[in-house]
């Protein structure tokens, strides 16, 4: 039975354990791949990939295994920057809850009519409503 145990073990080490990816995320020009999607984070991780397409057309990579679809142009901001909108689109900056500390932020767009709603301009915000 050890045999058996060690021998499957060896197999998996050898095999990297069914995975056909390492990284986490990453841009492959505007296709955001993310690594391991679903609910086994360990064994058979796969690579899920998403085109990046409007509201946010552009793929960007804040810090290496972090990756997420952007508004084009590709912008950098920071909480100075003052949401709008769009037509019904909401623009505003990435969550810092998203980046990590140092990390650039990007302005990400989100498209209120998706929801029903449309974008209310506040001055230095907007919202869906």
């Amino acid at each position: 039975m050890w045999r058996i145990f060690l021998a499957a073990a060896m197999f998996l080490a050898l095999n990297g354990c069914g995975n056909e990816c390492s990284f986490k995320e990453q841009c492959n020009g505007n296709v955001l791949e993310i690594c391991g999607e679903g609910p086994d984070q360990v064994v058979n991780r796969k690579v899920s990939s998403t085109p990046c397409e409007a509201p946010n057309e552009v793929c960007v990579e804040p810090t290496e295994g972090m990756a997420y679809c952007a508004r084009a142009p590709q912008t950098t901001c920071d909480d100075t920057f003052d949401g709008a909108c769009d037509g019904t689109v909401r623009l505003m900056c990435s969550p810092k809850l998203i980046n990590p500390e140092g990390a650039p932020r990007f302005v990400v767009a989100f498209d209120c009519a998706d929801s029903n709603q449309t974008c209310v301009d506040e001055g230095m915000t907007a919202r869906c409503e």
